[in-house]
């Protein structure tokens, strides 16, 4: 929604700039026109005919602010990334640890003891250190962490 409304207030100021005639008022639009215009429809929208009072002044702007939101964009990926990657092998190096459980942890839903001499394998413990019984579990994820 927020998208659409910045849209229709873009084109009613490309509209309101072209139907203008000021050229003064496209040069403040060129000038400050930041992202929520595309420059490119605004300057196609100017009449061949109208001189514009600083527009190599305008455009140099524009292509300033362009290049300065490409390095910054760059940059954001760059970041995004590395933490990315560093995320992902600490992750890998958690799932490769070992879980040590007590013989006396209980289930986080029946409270009963995990581990019994009926069937000791039916038991699934988080790398969290949660534990449950296969039995209680209705997902295939840490009901206690993500309540």
């Amino acid at each position: 929604k927020q998208w659409y409304q910045r849209r229709v207030r873009g084109d009613s100021l490309l509209k309101k700039a072209t139907e203008s005639k000021k050229s003064s008022y496209i040069t403040g639009l060129l000038q400050n026109i930041g992202t929520h215009i595309n420059p490119k429809e605004l300057i196609r929208r100017i009449p061949d005919v109208q001189q514009i009072v600083g527009l190599r002044d305008s455009l140099v702007k524009i292509l300033c602010d362009y290049k300065l939101q490409i390095n910054l964009s760059e940059g954001c990926k760059k970041v995004f990334v590395n933490d990315t990657v560093s995320l992902s092998r600490k992750m890998r190096g958690l799932g490769k640890r070992g879980v040590h459980i007590d013989d006396e942890i209980n289930c986080q839903i029946c409270k009963c003891m995990v581990i019994n001499e009926r069937d000791p394998t039916d038991a699934t413990v988080y790398f969290c250190g949660h534990a449950f019984h296969n039995a209680c579990l209705s997902k295939d994820y840490c009901i206690s962490c993500f309540k």
